[in-house]
């Protein structure tokens, strides 16, 4: 049985994610609650016209609220963020800009394209393809939203 190590949260972790929560940008603040797993600061952040890797904002909620339970029970308490890229021969969405957020215990990712329009996120989705190296850490594997069903 592999043991992974546990990467504690450091009040230098916290301050950059309040730093990020408390940003004037949108791409700041979304981030921000995406790496908290925290579903009430998603919700007050996303518009009602986001697209949310094709589902409706609601439907998003309900697949977050899951793999955030997910990620508690695996003993992540928050996600890092990183910015990465994906194979744009392979991937449709790769023109968004790309972030990979692990957990911090388990190291599992999850990874999203998100599309700005005026200073505004228009739409975010998973990307399957991306190039990072959090994607080739040994026992990391990838999270997705659709597997945790509303």
């Amino acid at each position: 049985m592999k043991y992974m190590k546990k990467e504690y949260v450091y009040t230098g972790q916290l301050h950059r994610m309040q730093a990020l929560l408390n940003s004037p940008k949108p791409l700041d603040k979304f981030i921000g609650a995406f790496c908290s797993l925290n579903v009430s600061l998603m919700e007050d952040i996303l518009d009602d016209d986001v697209d949310c890797n094709h589902f409706s904002r609601y439907e998003f909620y309900s697949h977050f609220v899951g793999l955030t339970d997910q990620c508690h029970k695996n003993g992540d308490q928050l996600f890092r963020v990183h910015r990465s890229r994906c194979s744009a021969a392979v991937c449709m969405e790769a023109a968004g800009e790309t972030y990979t957020f692990s957990g911090n215990f388990t190291g599992n990712y999850i990874s999203l394209h998100v599309f700005m329009d005026s200073d505004k996120i228009k739409s975010f989705y998973e990307c399957i393809t991306v190039k990072s190296p959090i994607a080739r850490q040994h026992g990391s594997r990838p999270l997705f939203l659709s597997n945790f069903p509303f």
